[in-house]
């Protein structure tokens, strides 16, 4: 038998595109980021905020980036201050990574 899964939101907080997941909410389209992000100069953050838009346009509803490292977690905070998209940060093995993350 069927069983209804629980509803979670993703963004939020001030955010202006908070998504729904599970429940009774439509199937999400969700993407990995297939580069890395460490040391992201001022044209790399344009390009991947221009690429992250035309993820979107085709219907994308969640990025979810790997976060290896710190600068990694300082980059996902950057894109995440200039996108409505929401992020999801990929973390395996260090809970430091995560709490810095959240900490935006």
């Amino acid at each position: 038998m069927y069983k209804k899964t629980r509803t979670v939101r993703i963004g939020g907080a001030g955010r202006t595109n908070v998504l729904e997941i599970g429940g009774d909410a439509p199937v999400s389209v969700q993407t990995m980021w297939k580069e890395g992000i460490r040391d992201l100069s001022a044209d790399a953050l344009s390009s991947l905020l221009e690429r992250i838009d035309a993820l979107s346009a085709l219907g994308c509803d969640v990025v979810r980036f790997a976060v290896p490292d710190m600068e990694s977690a300082d980059s996902l905070i950057r894109i995440a201050e200039q996108t409505s998209m929401p992020l999801v940060a990929d973390i395996h093995f260090d809970y430091r990574l995560a709490l810095r993350c959240l900490d935006n």
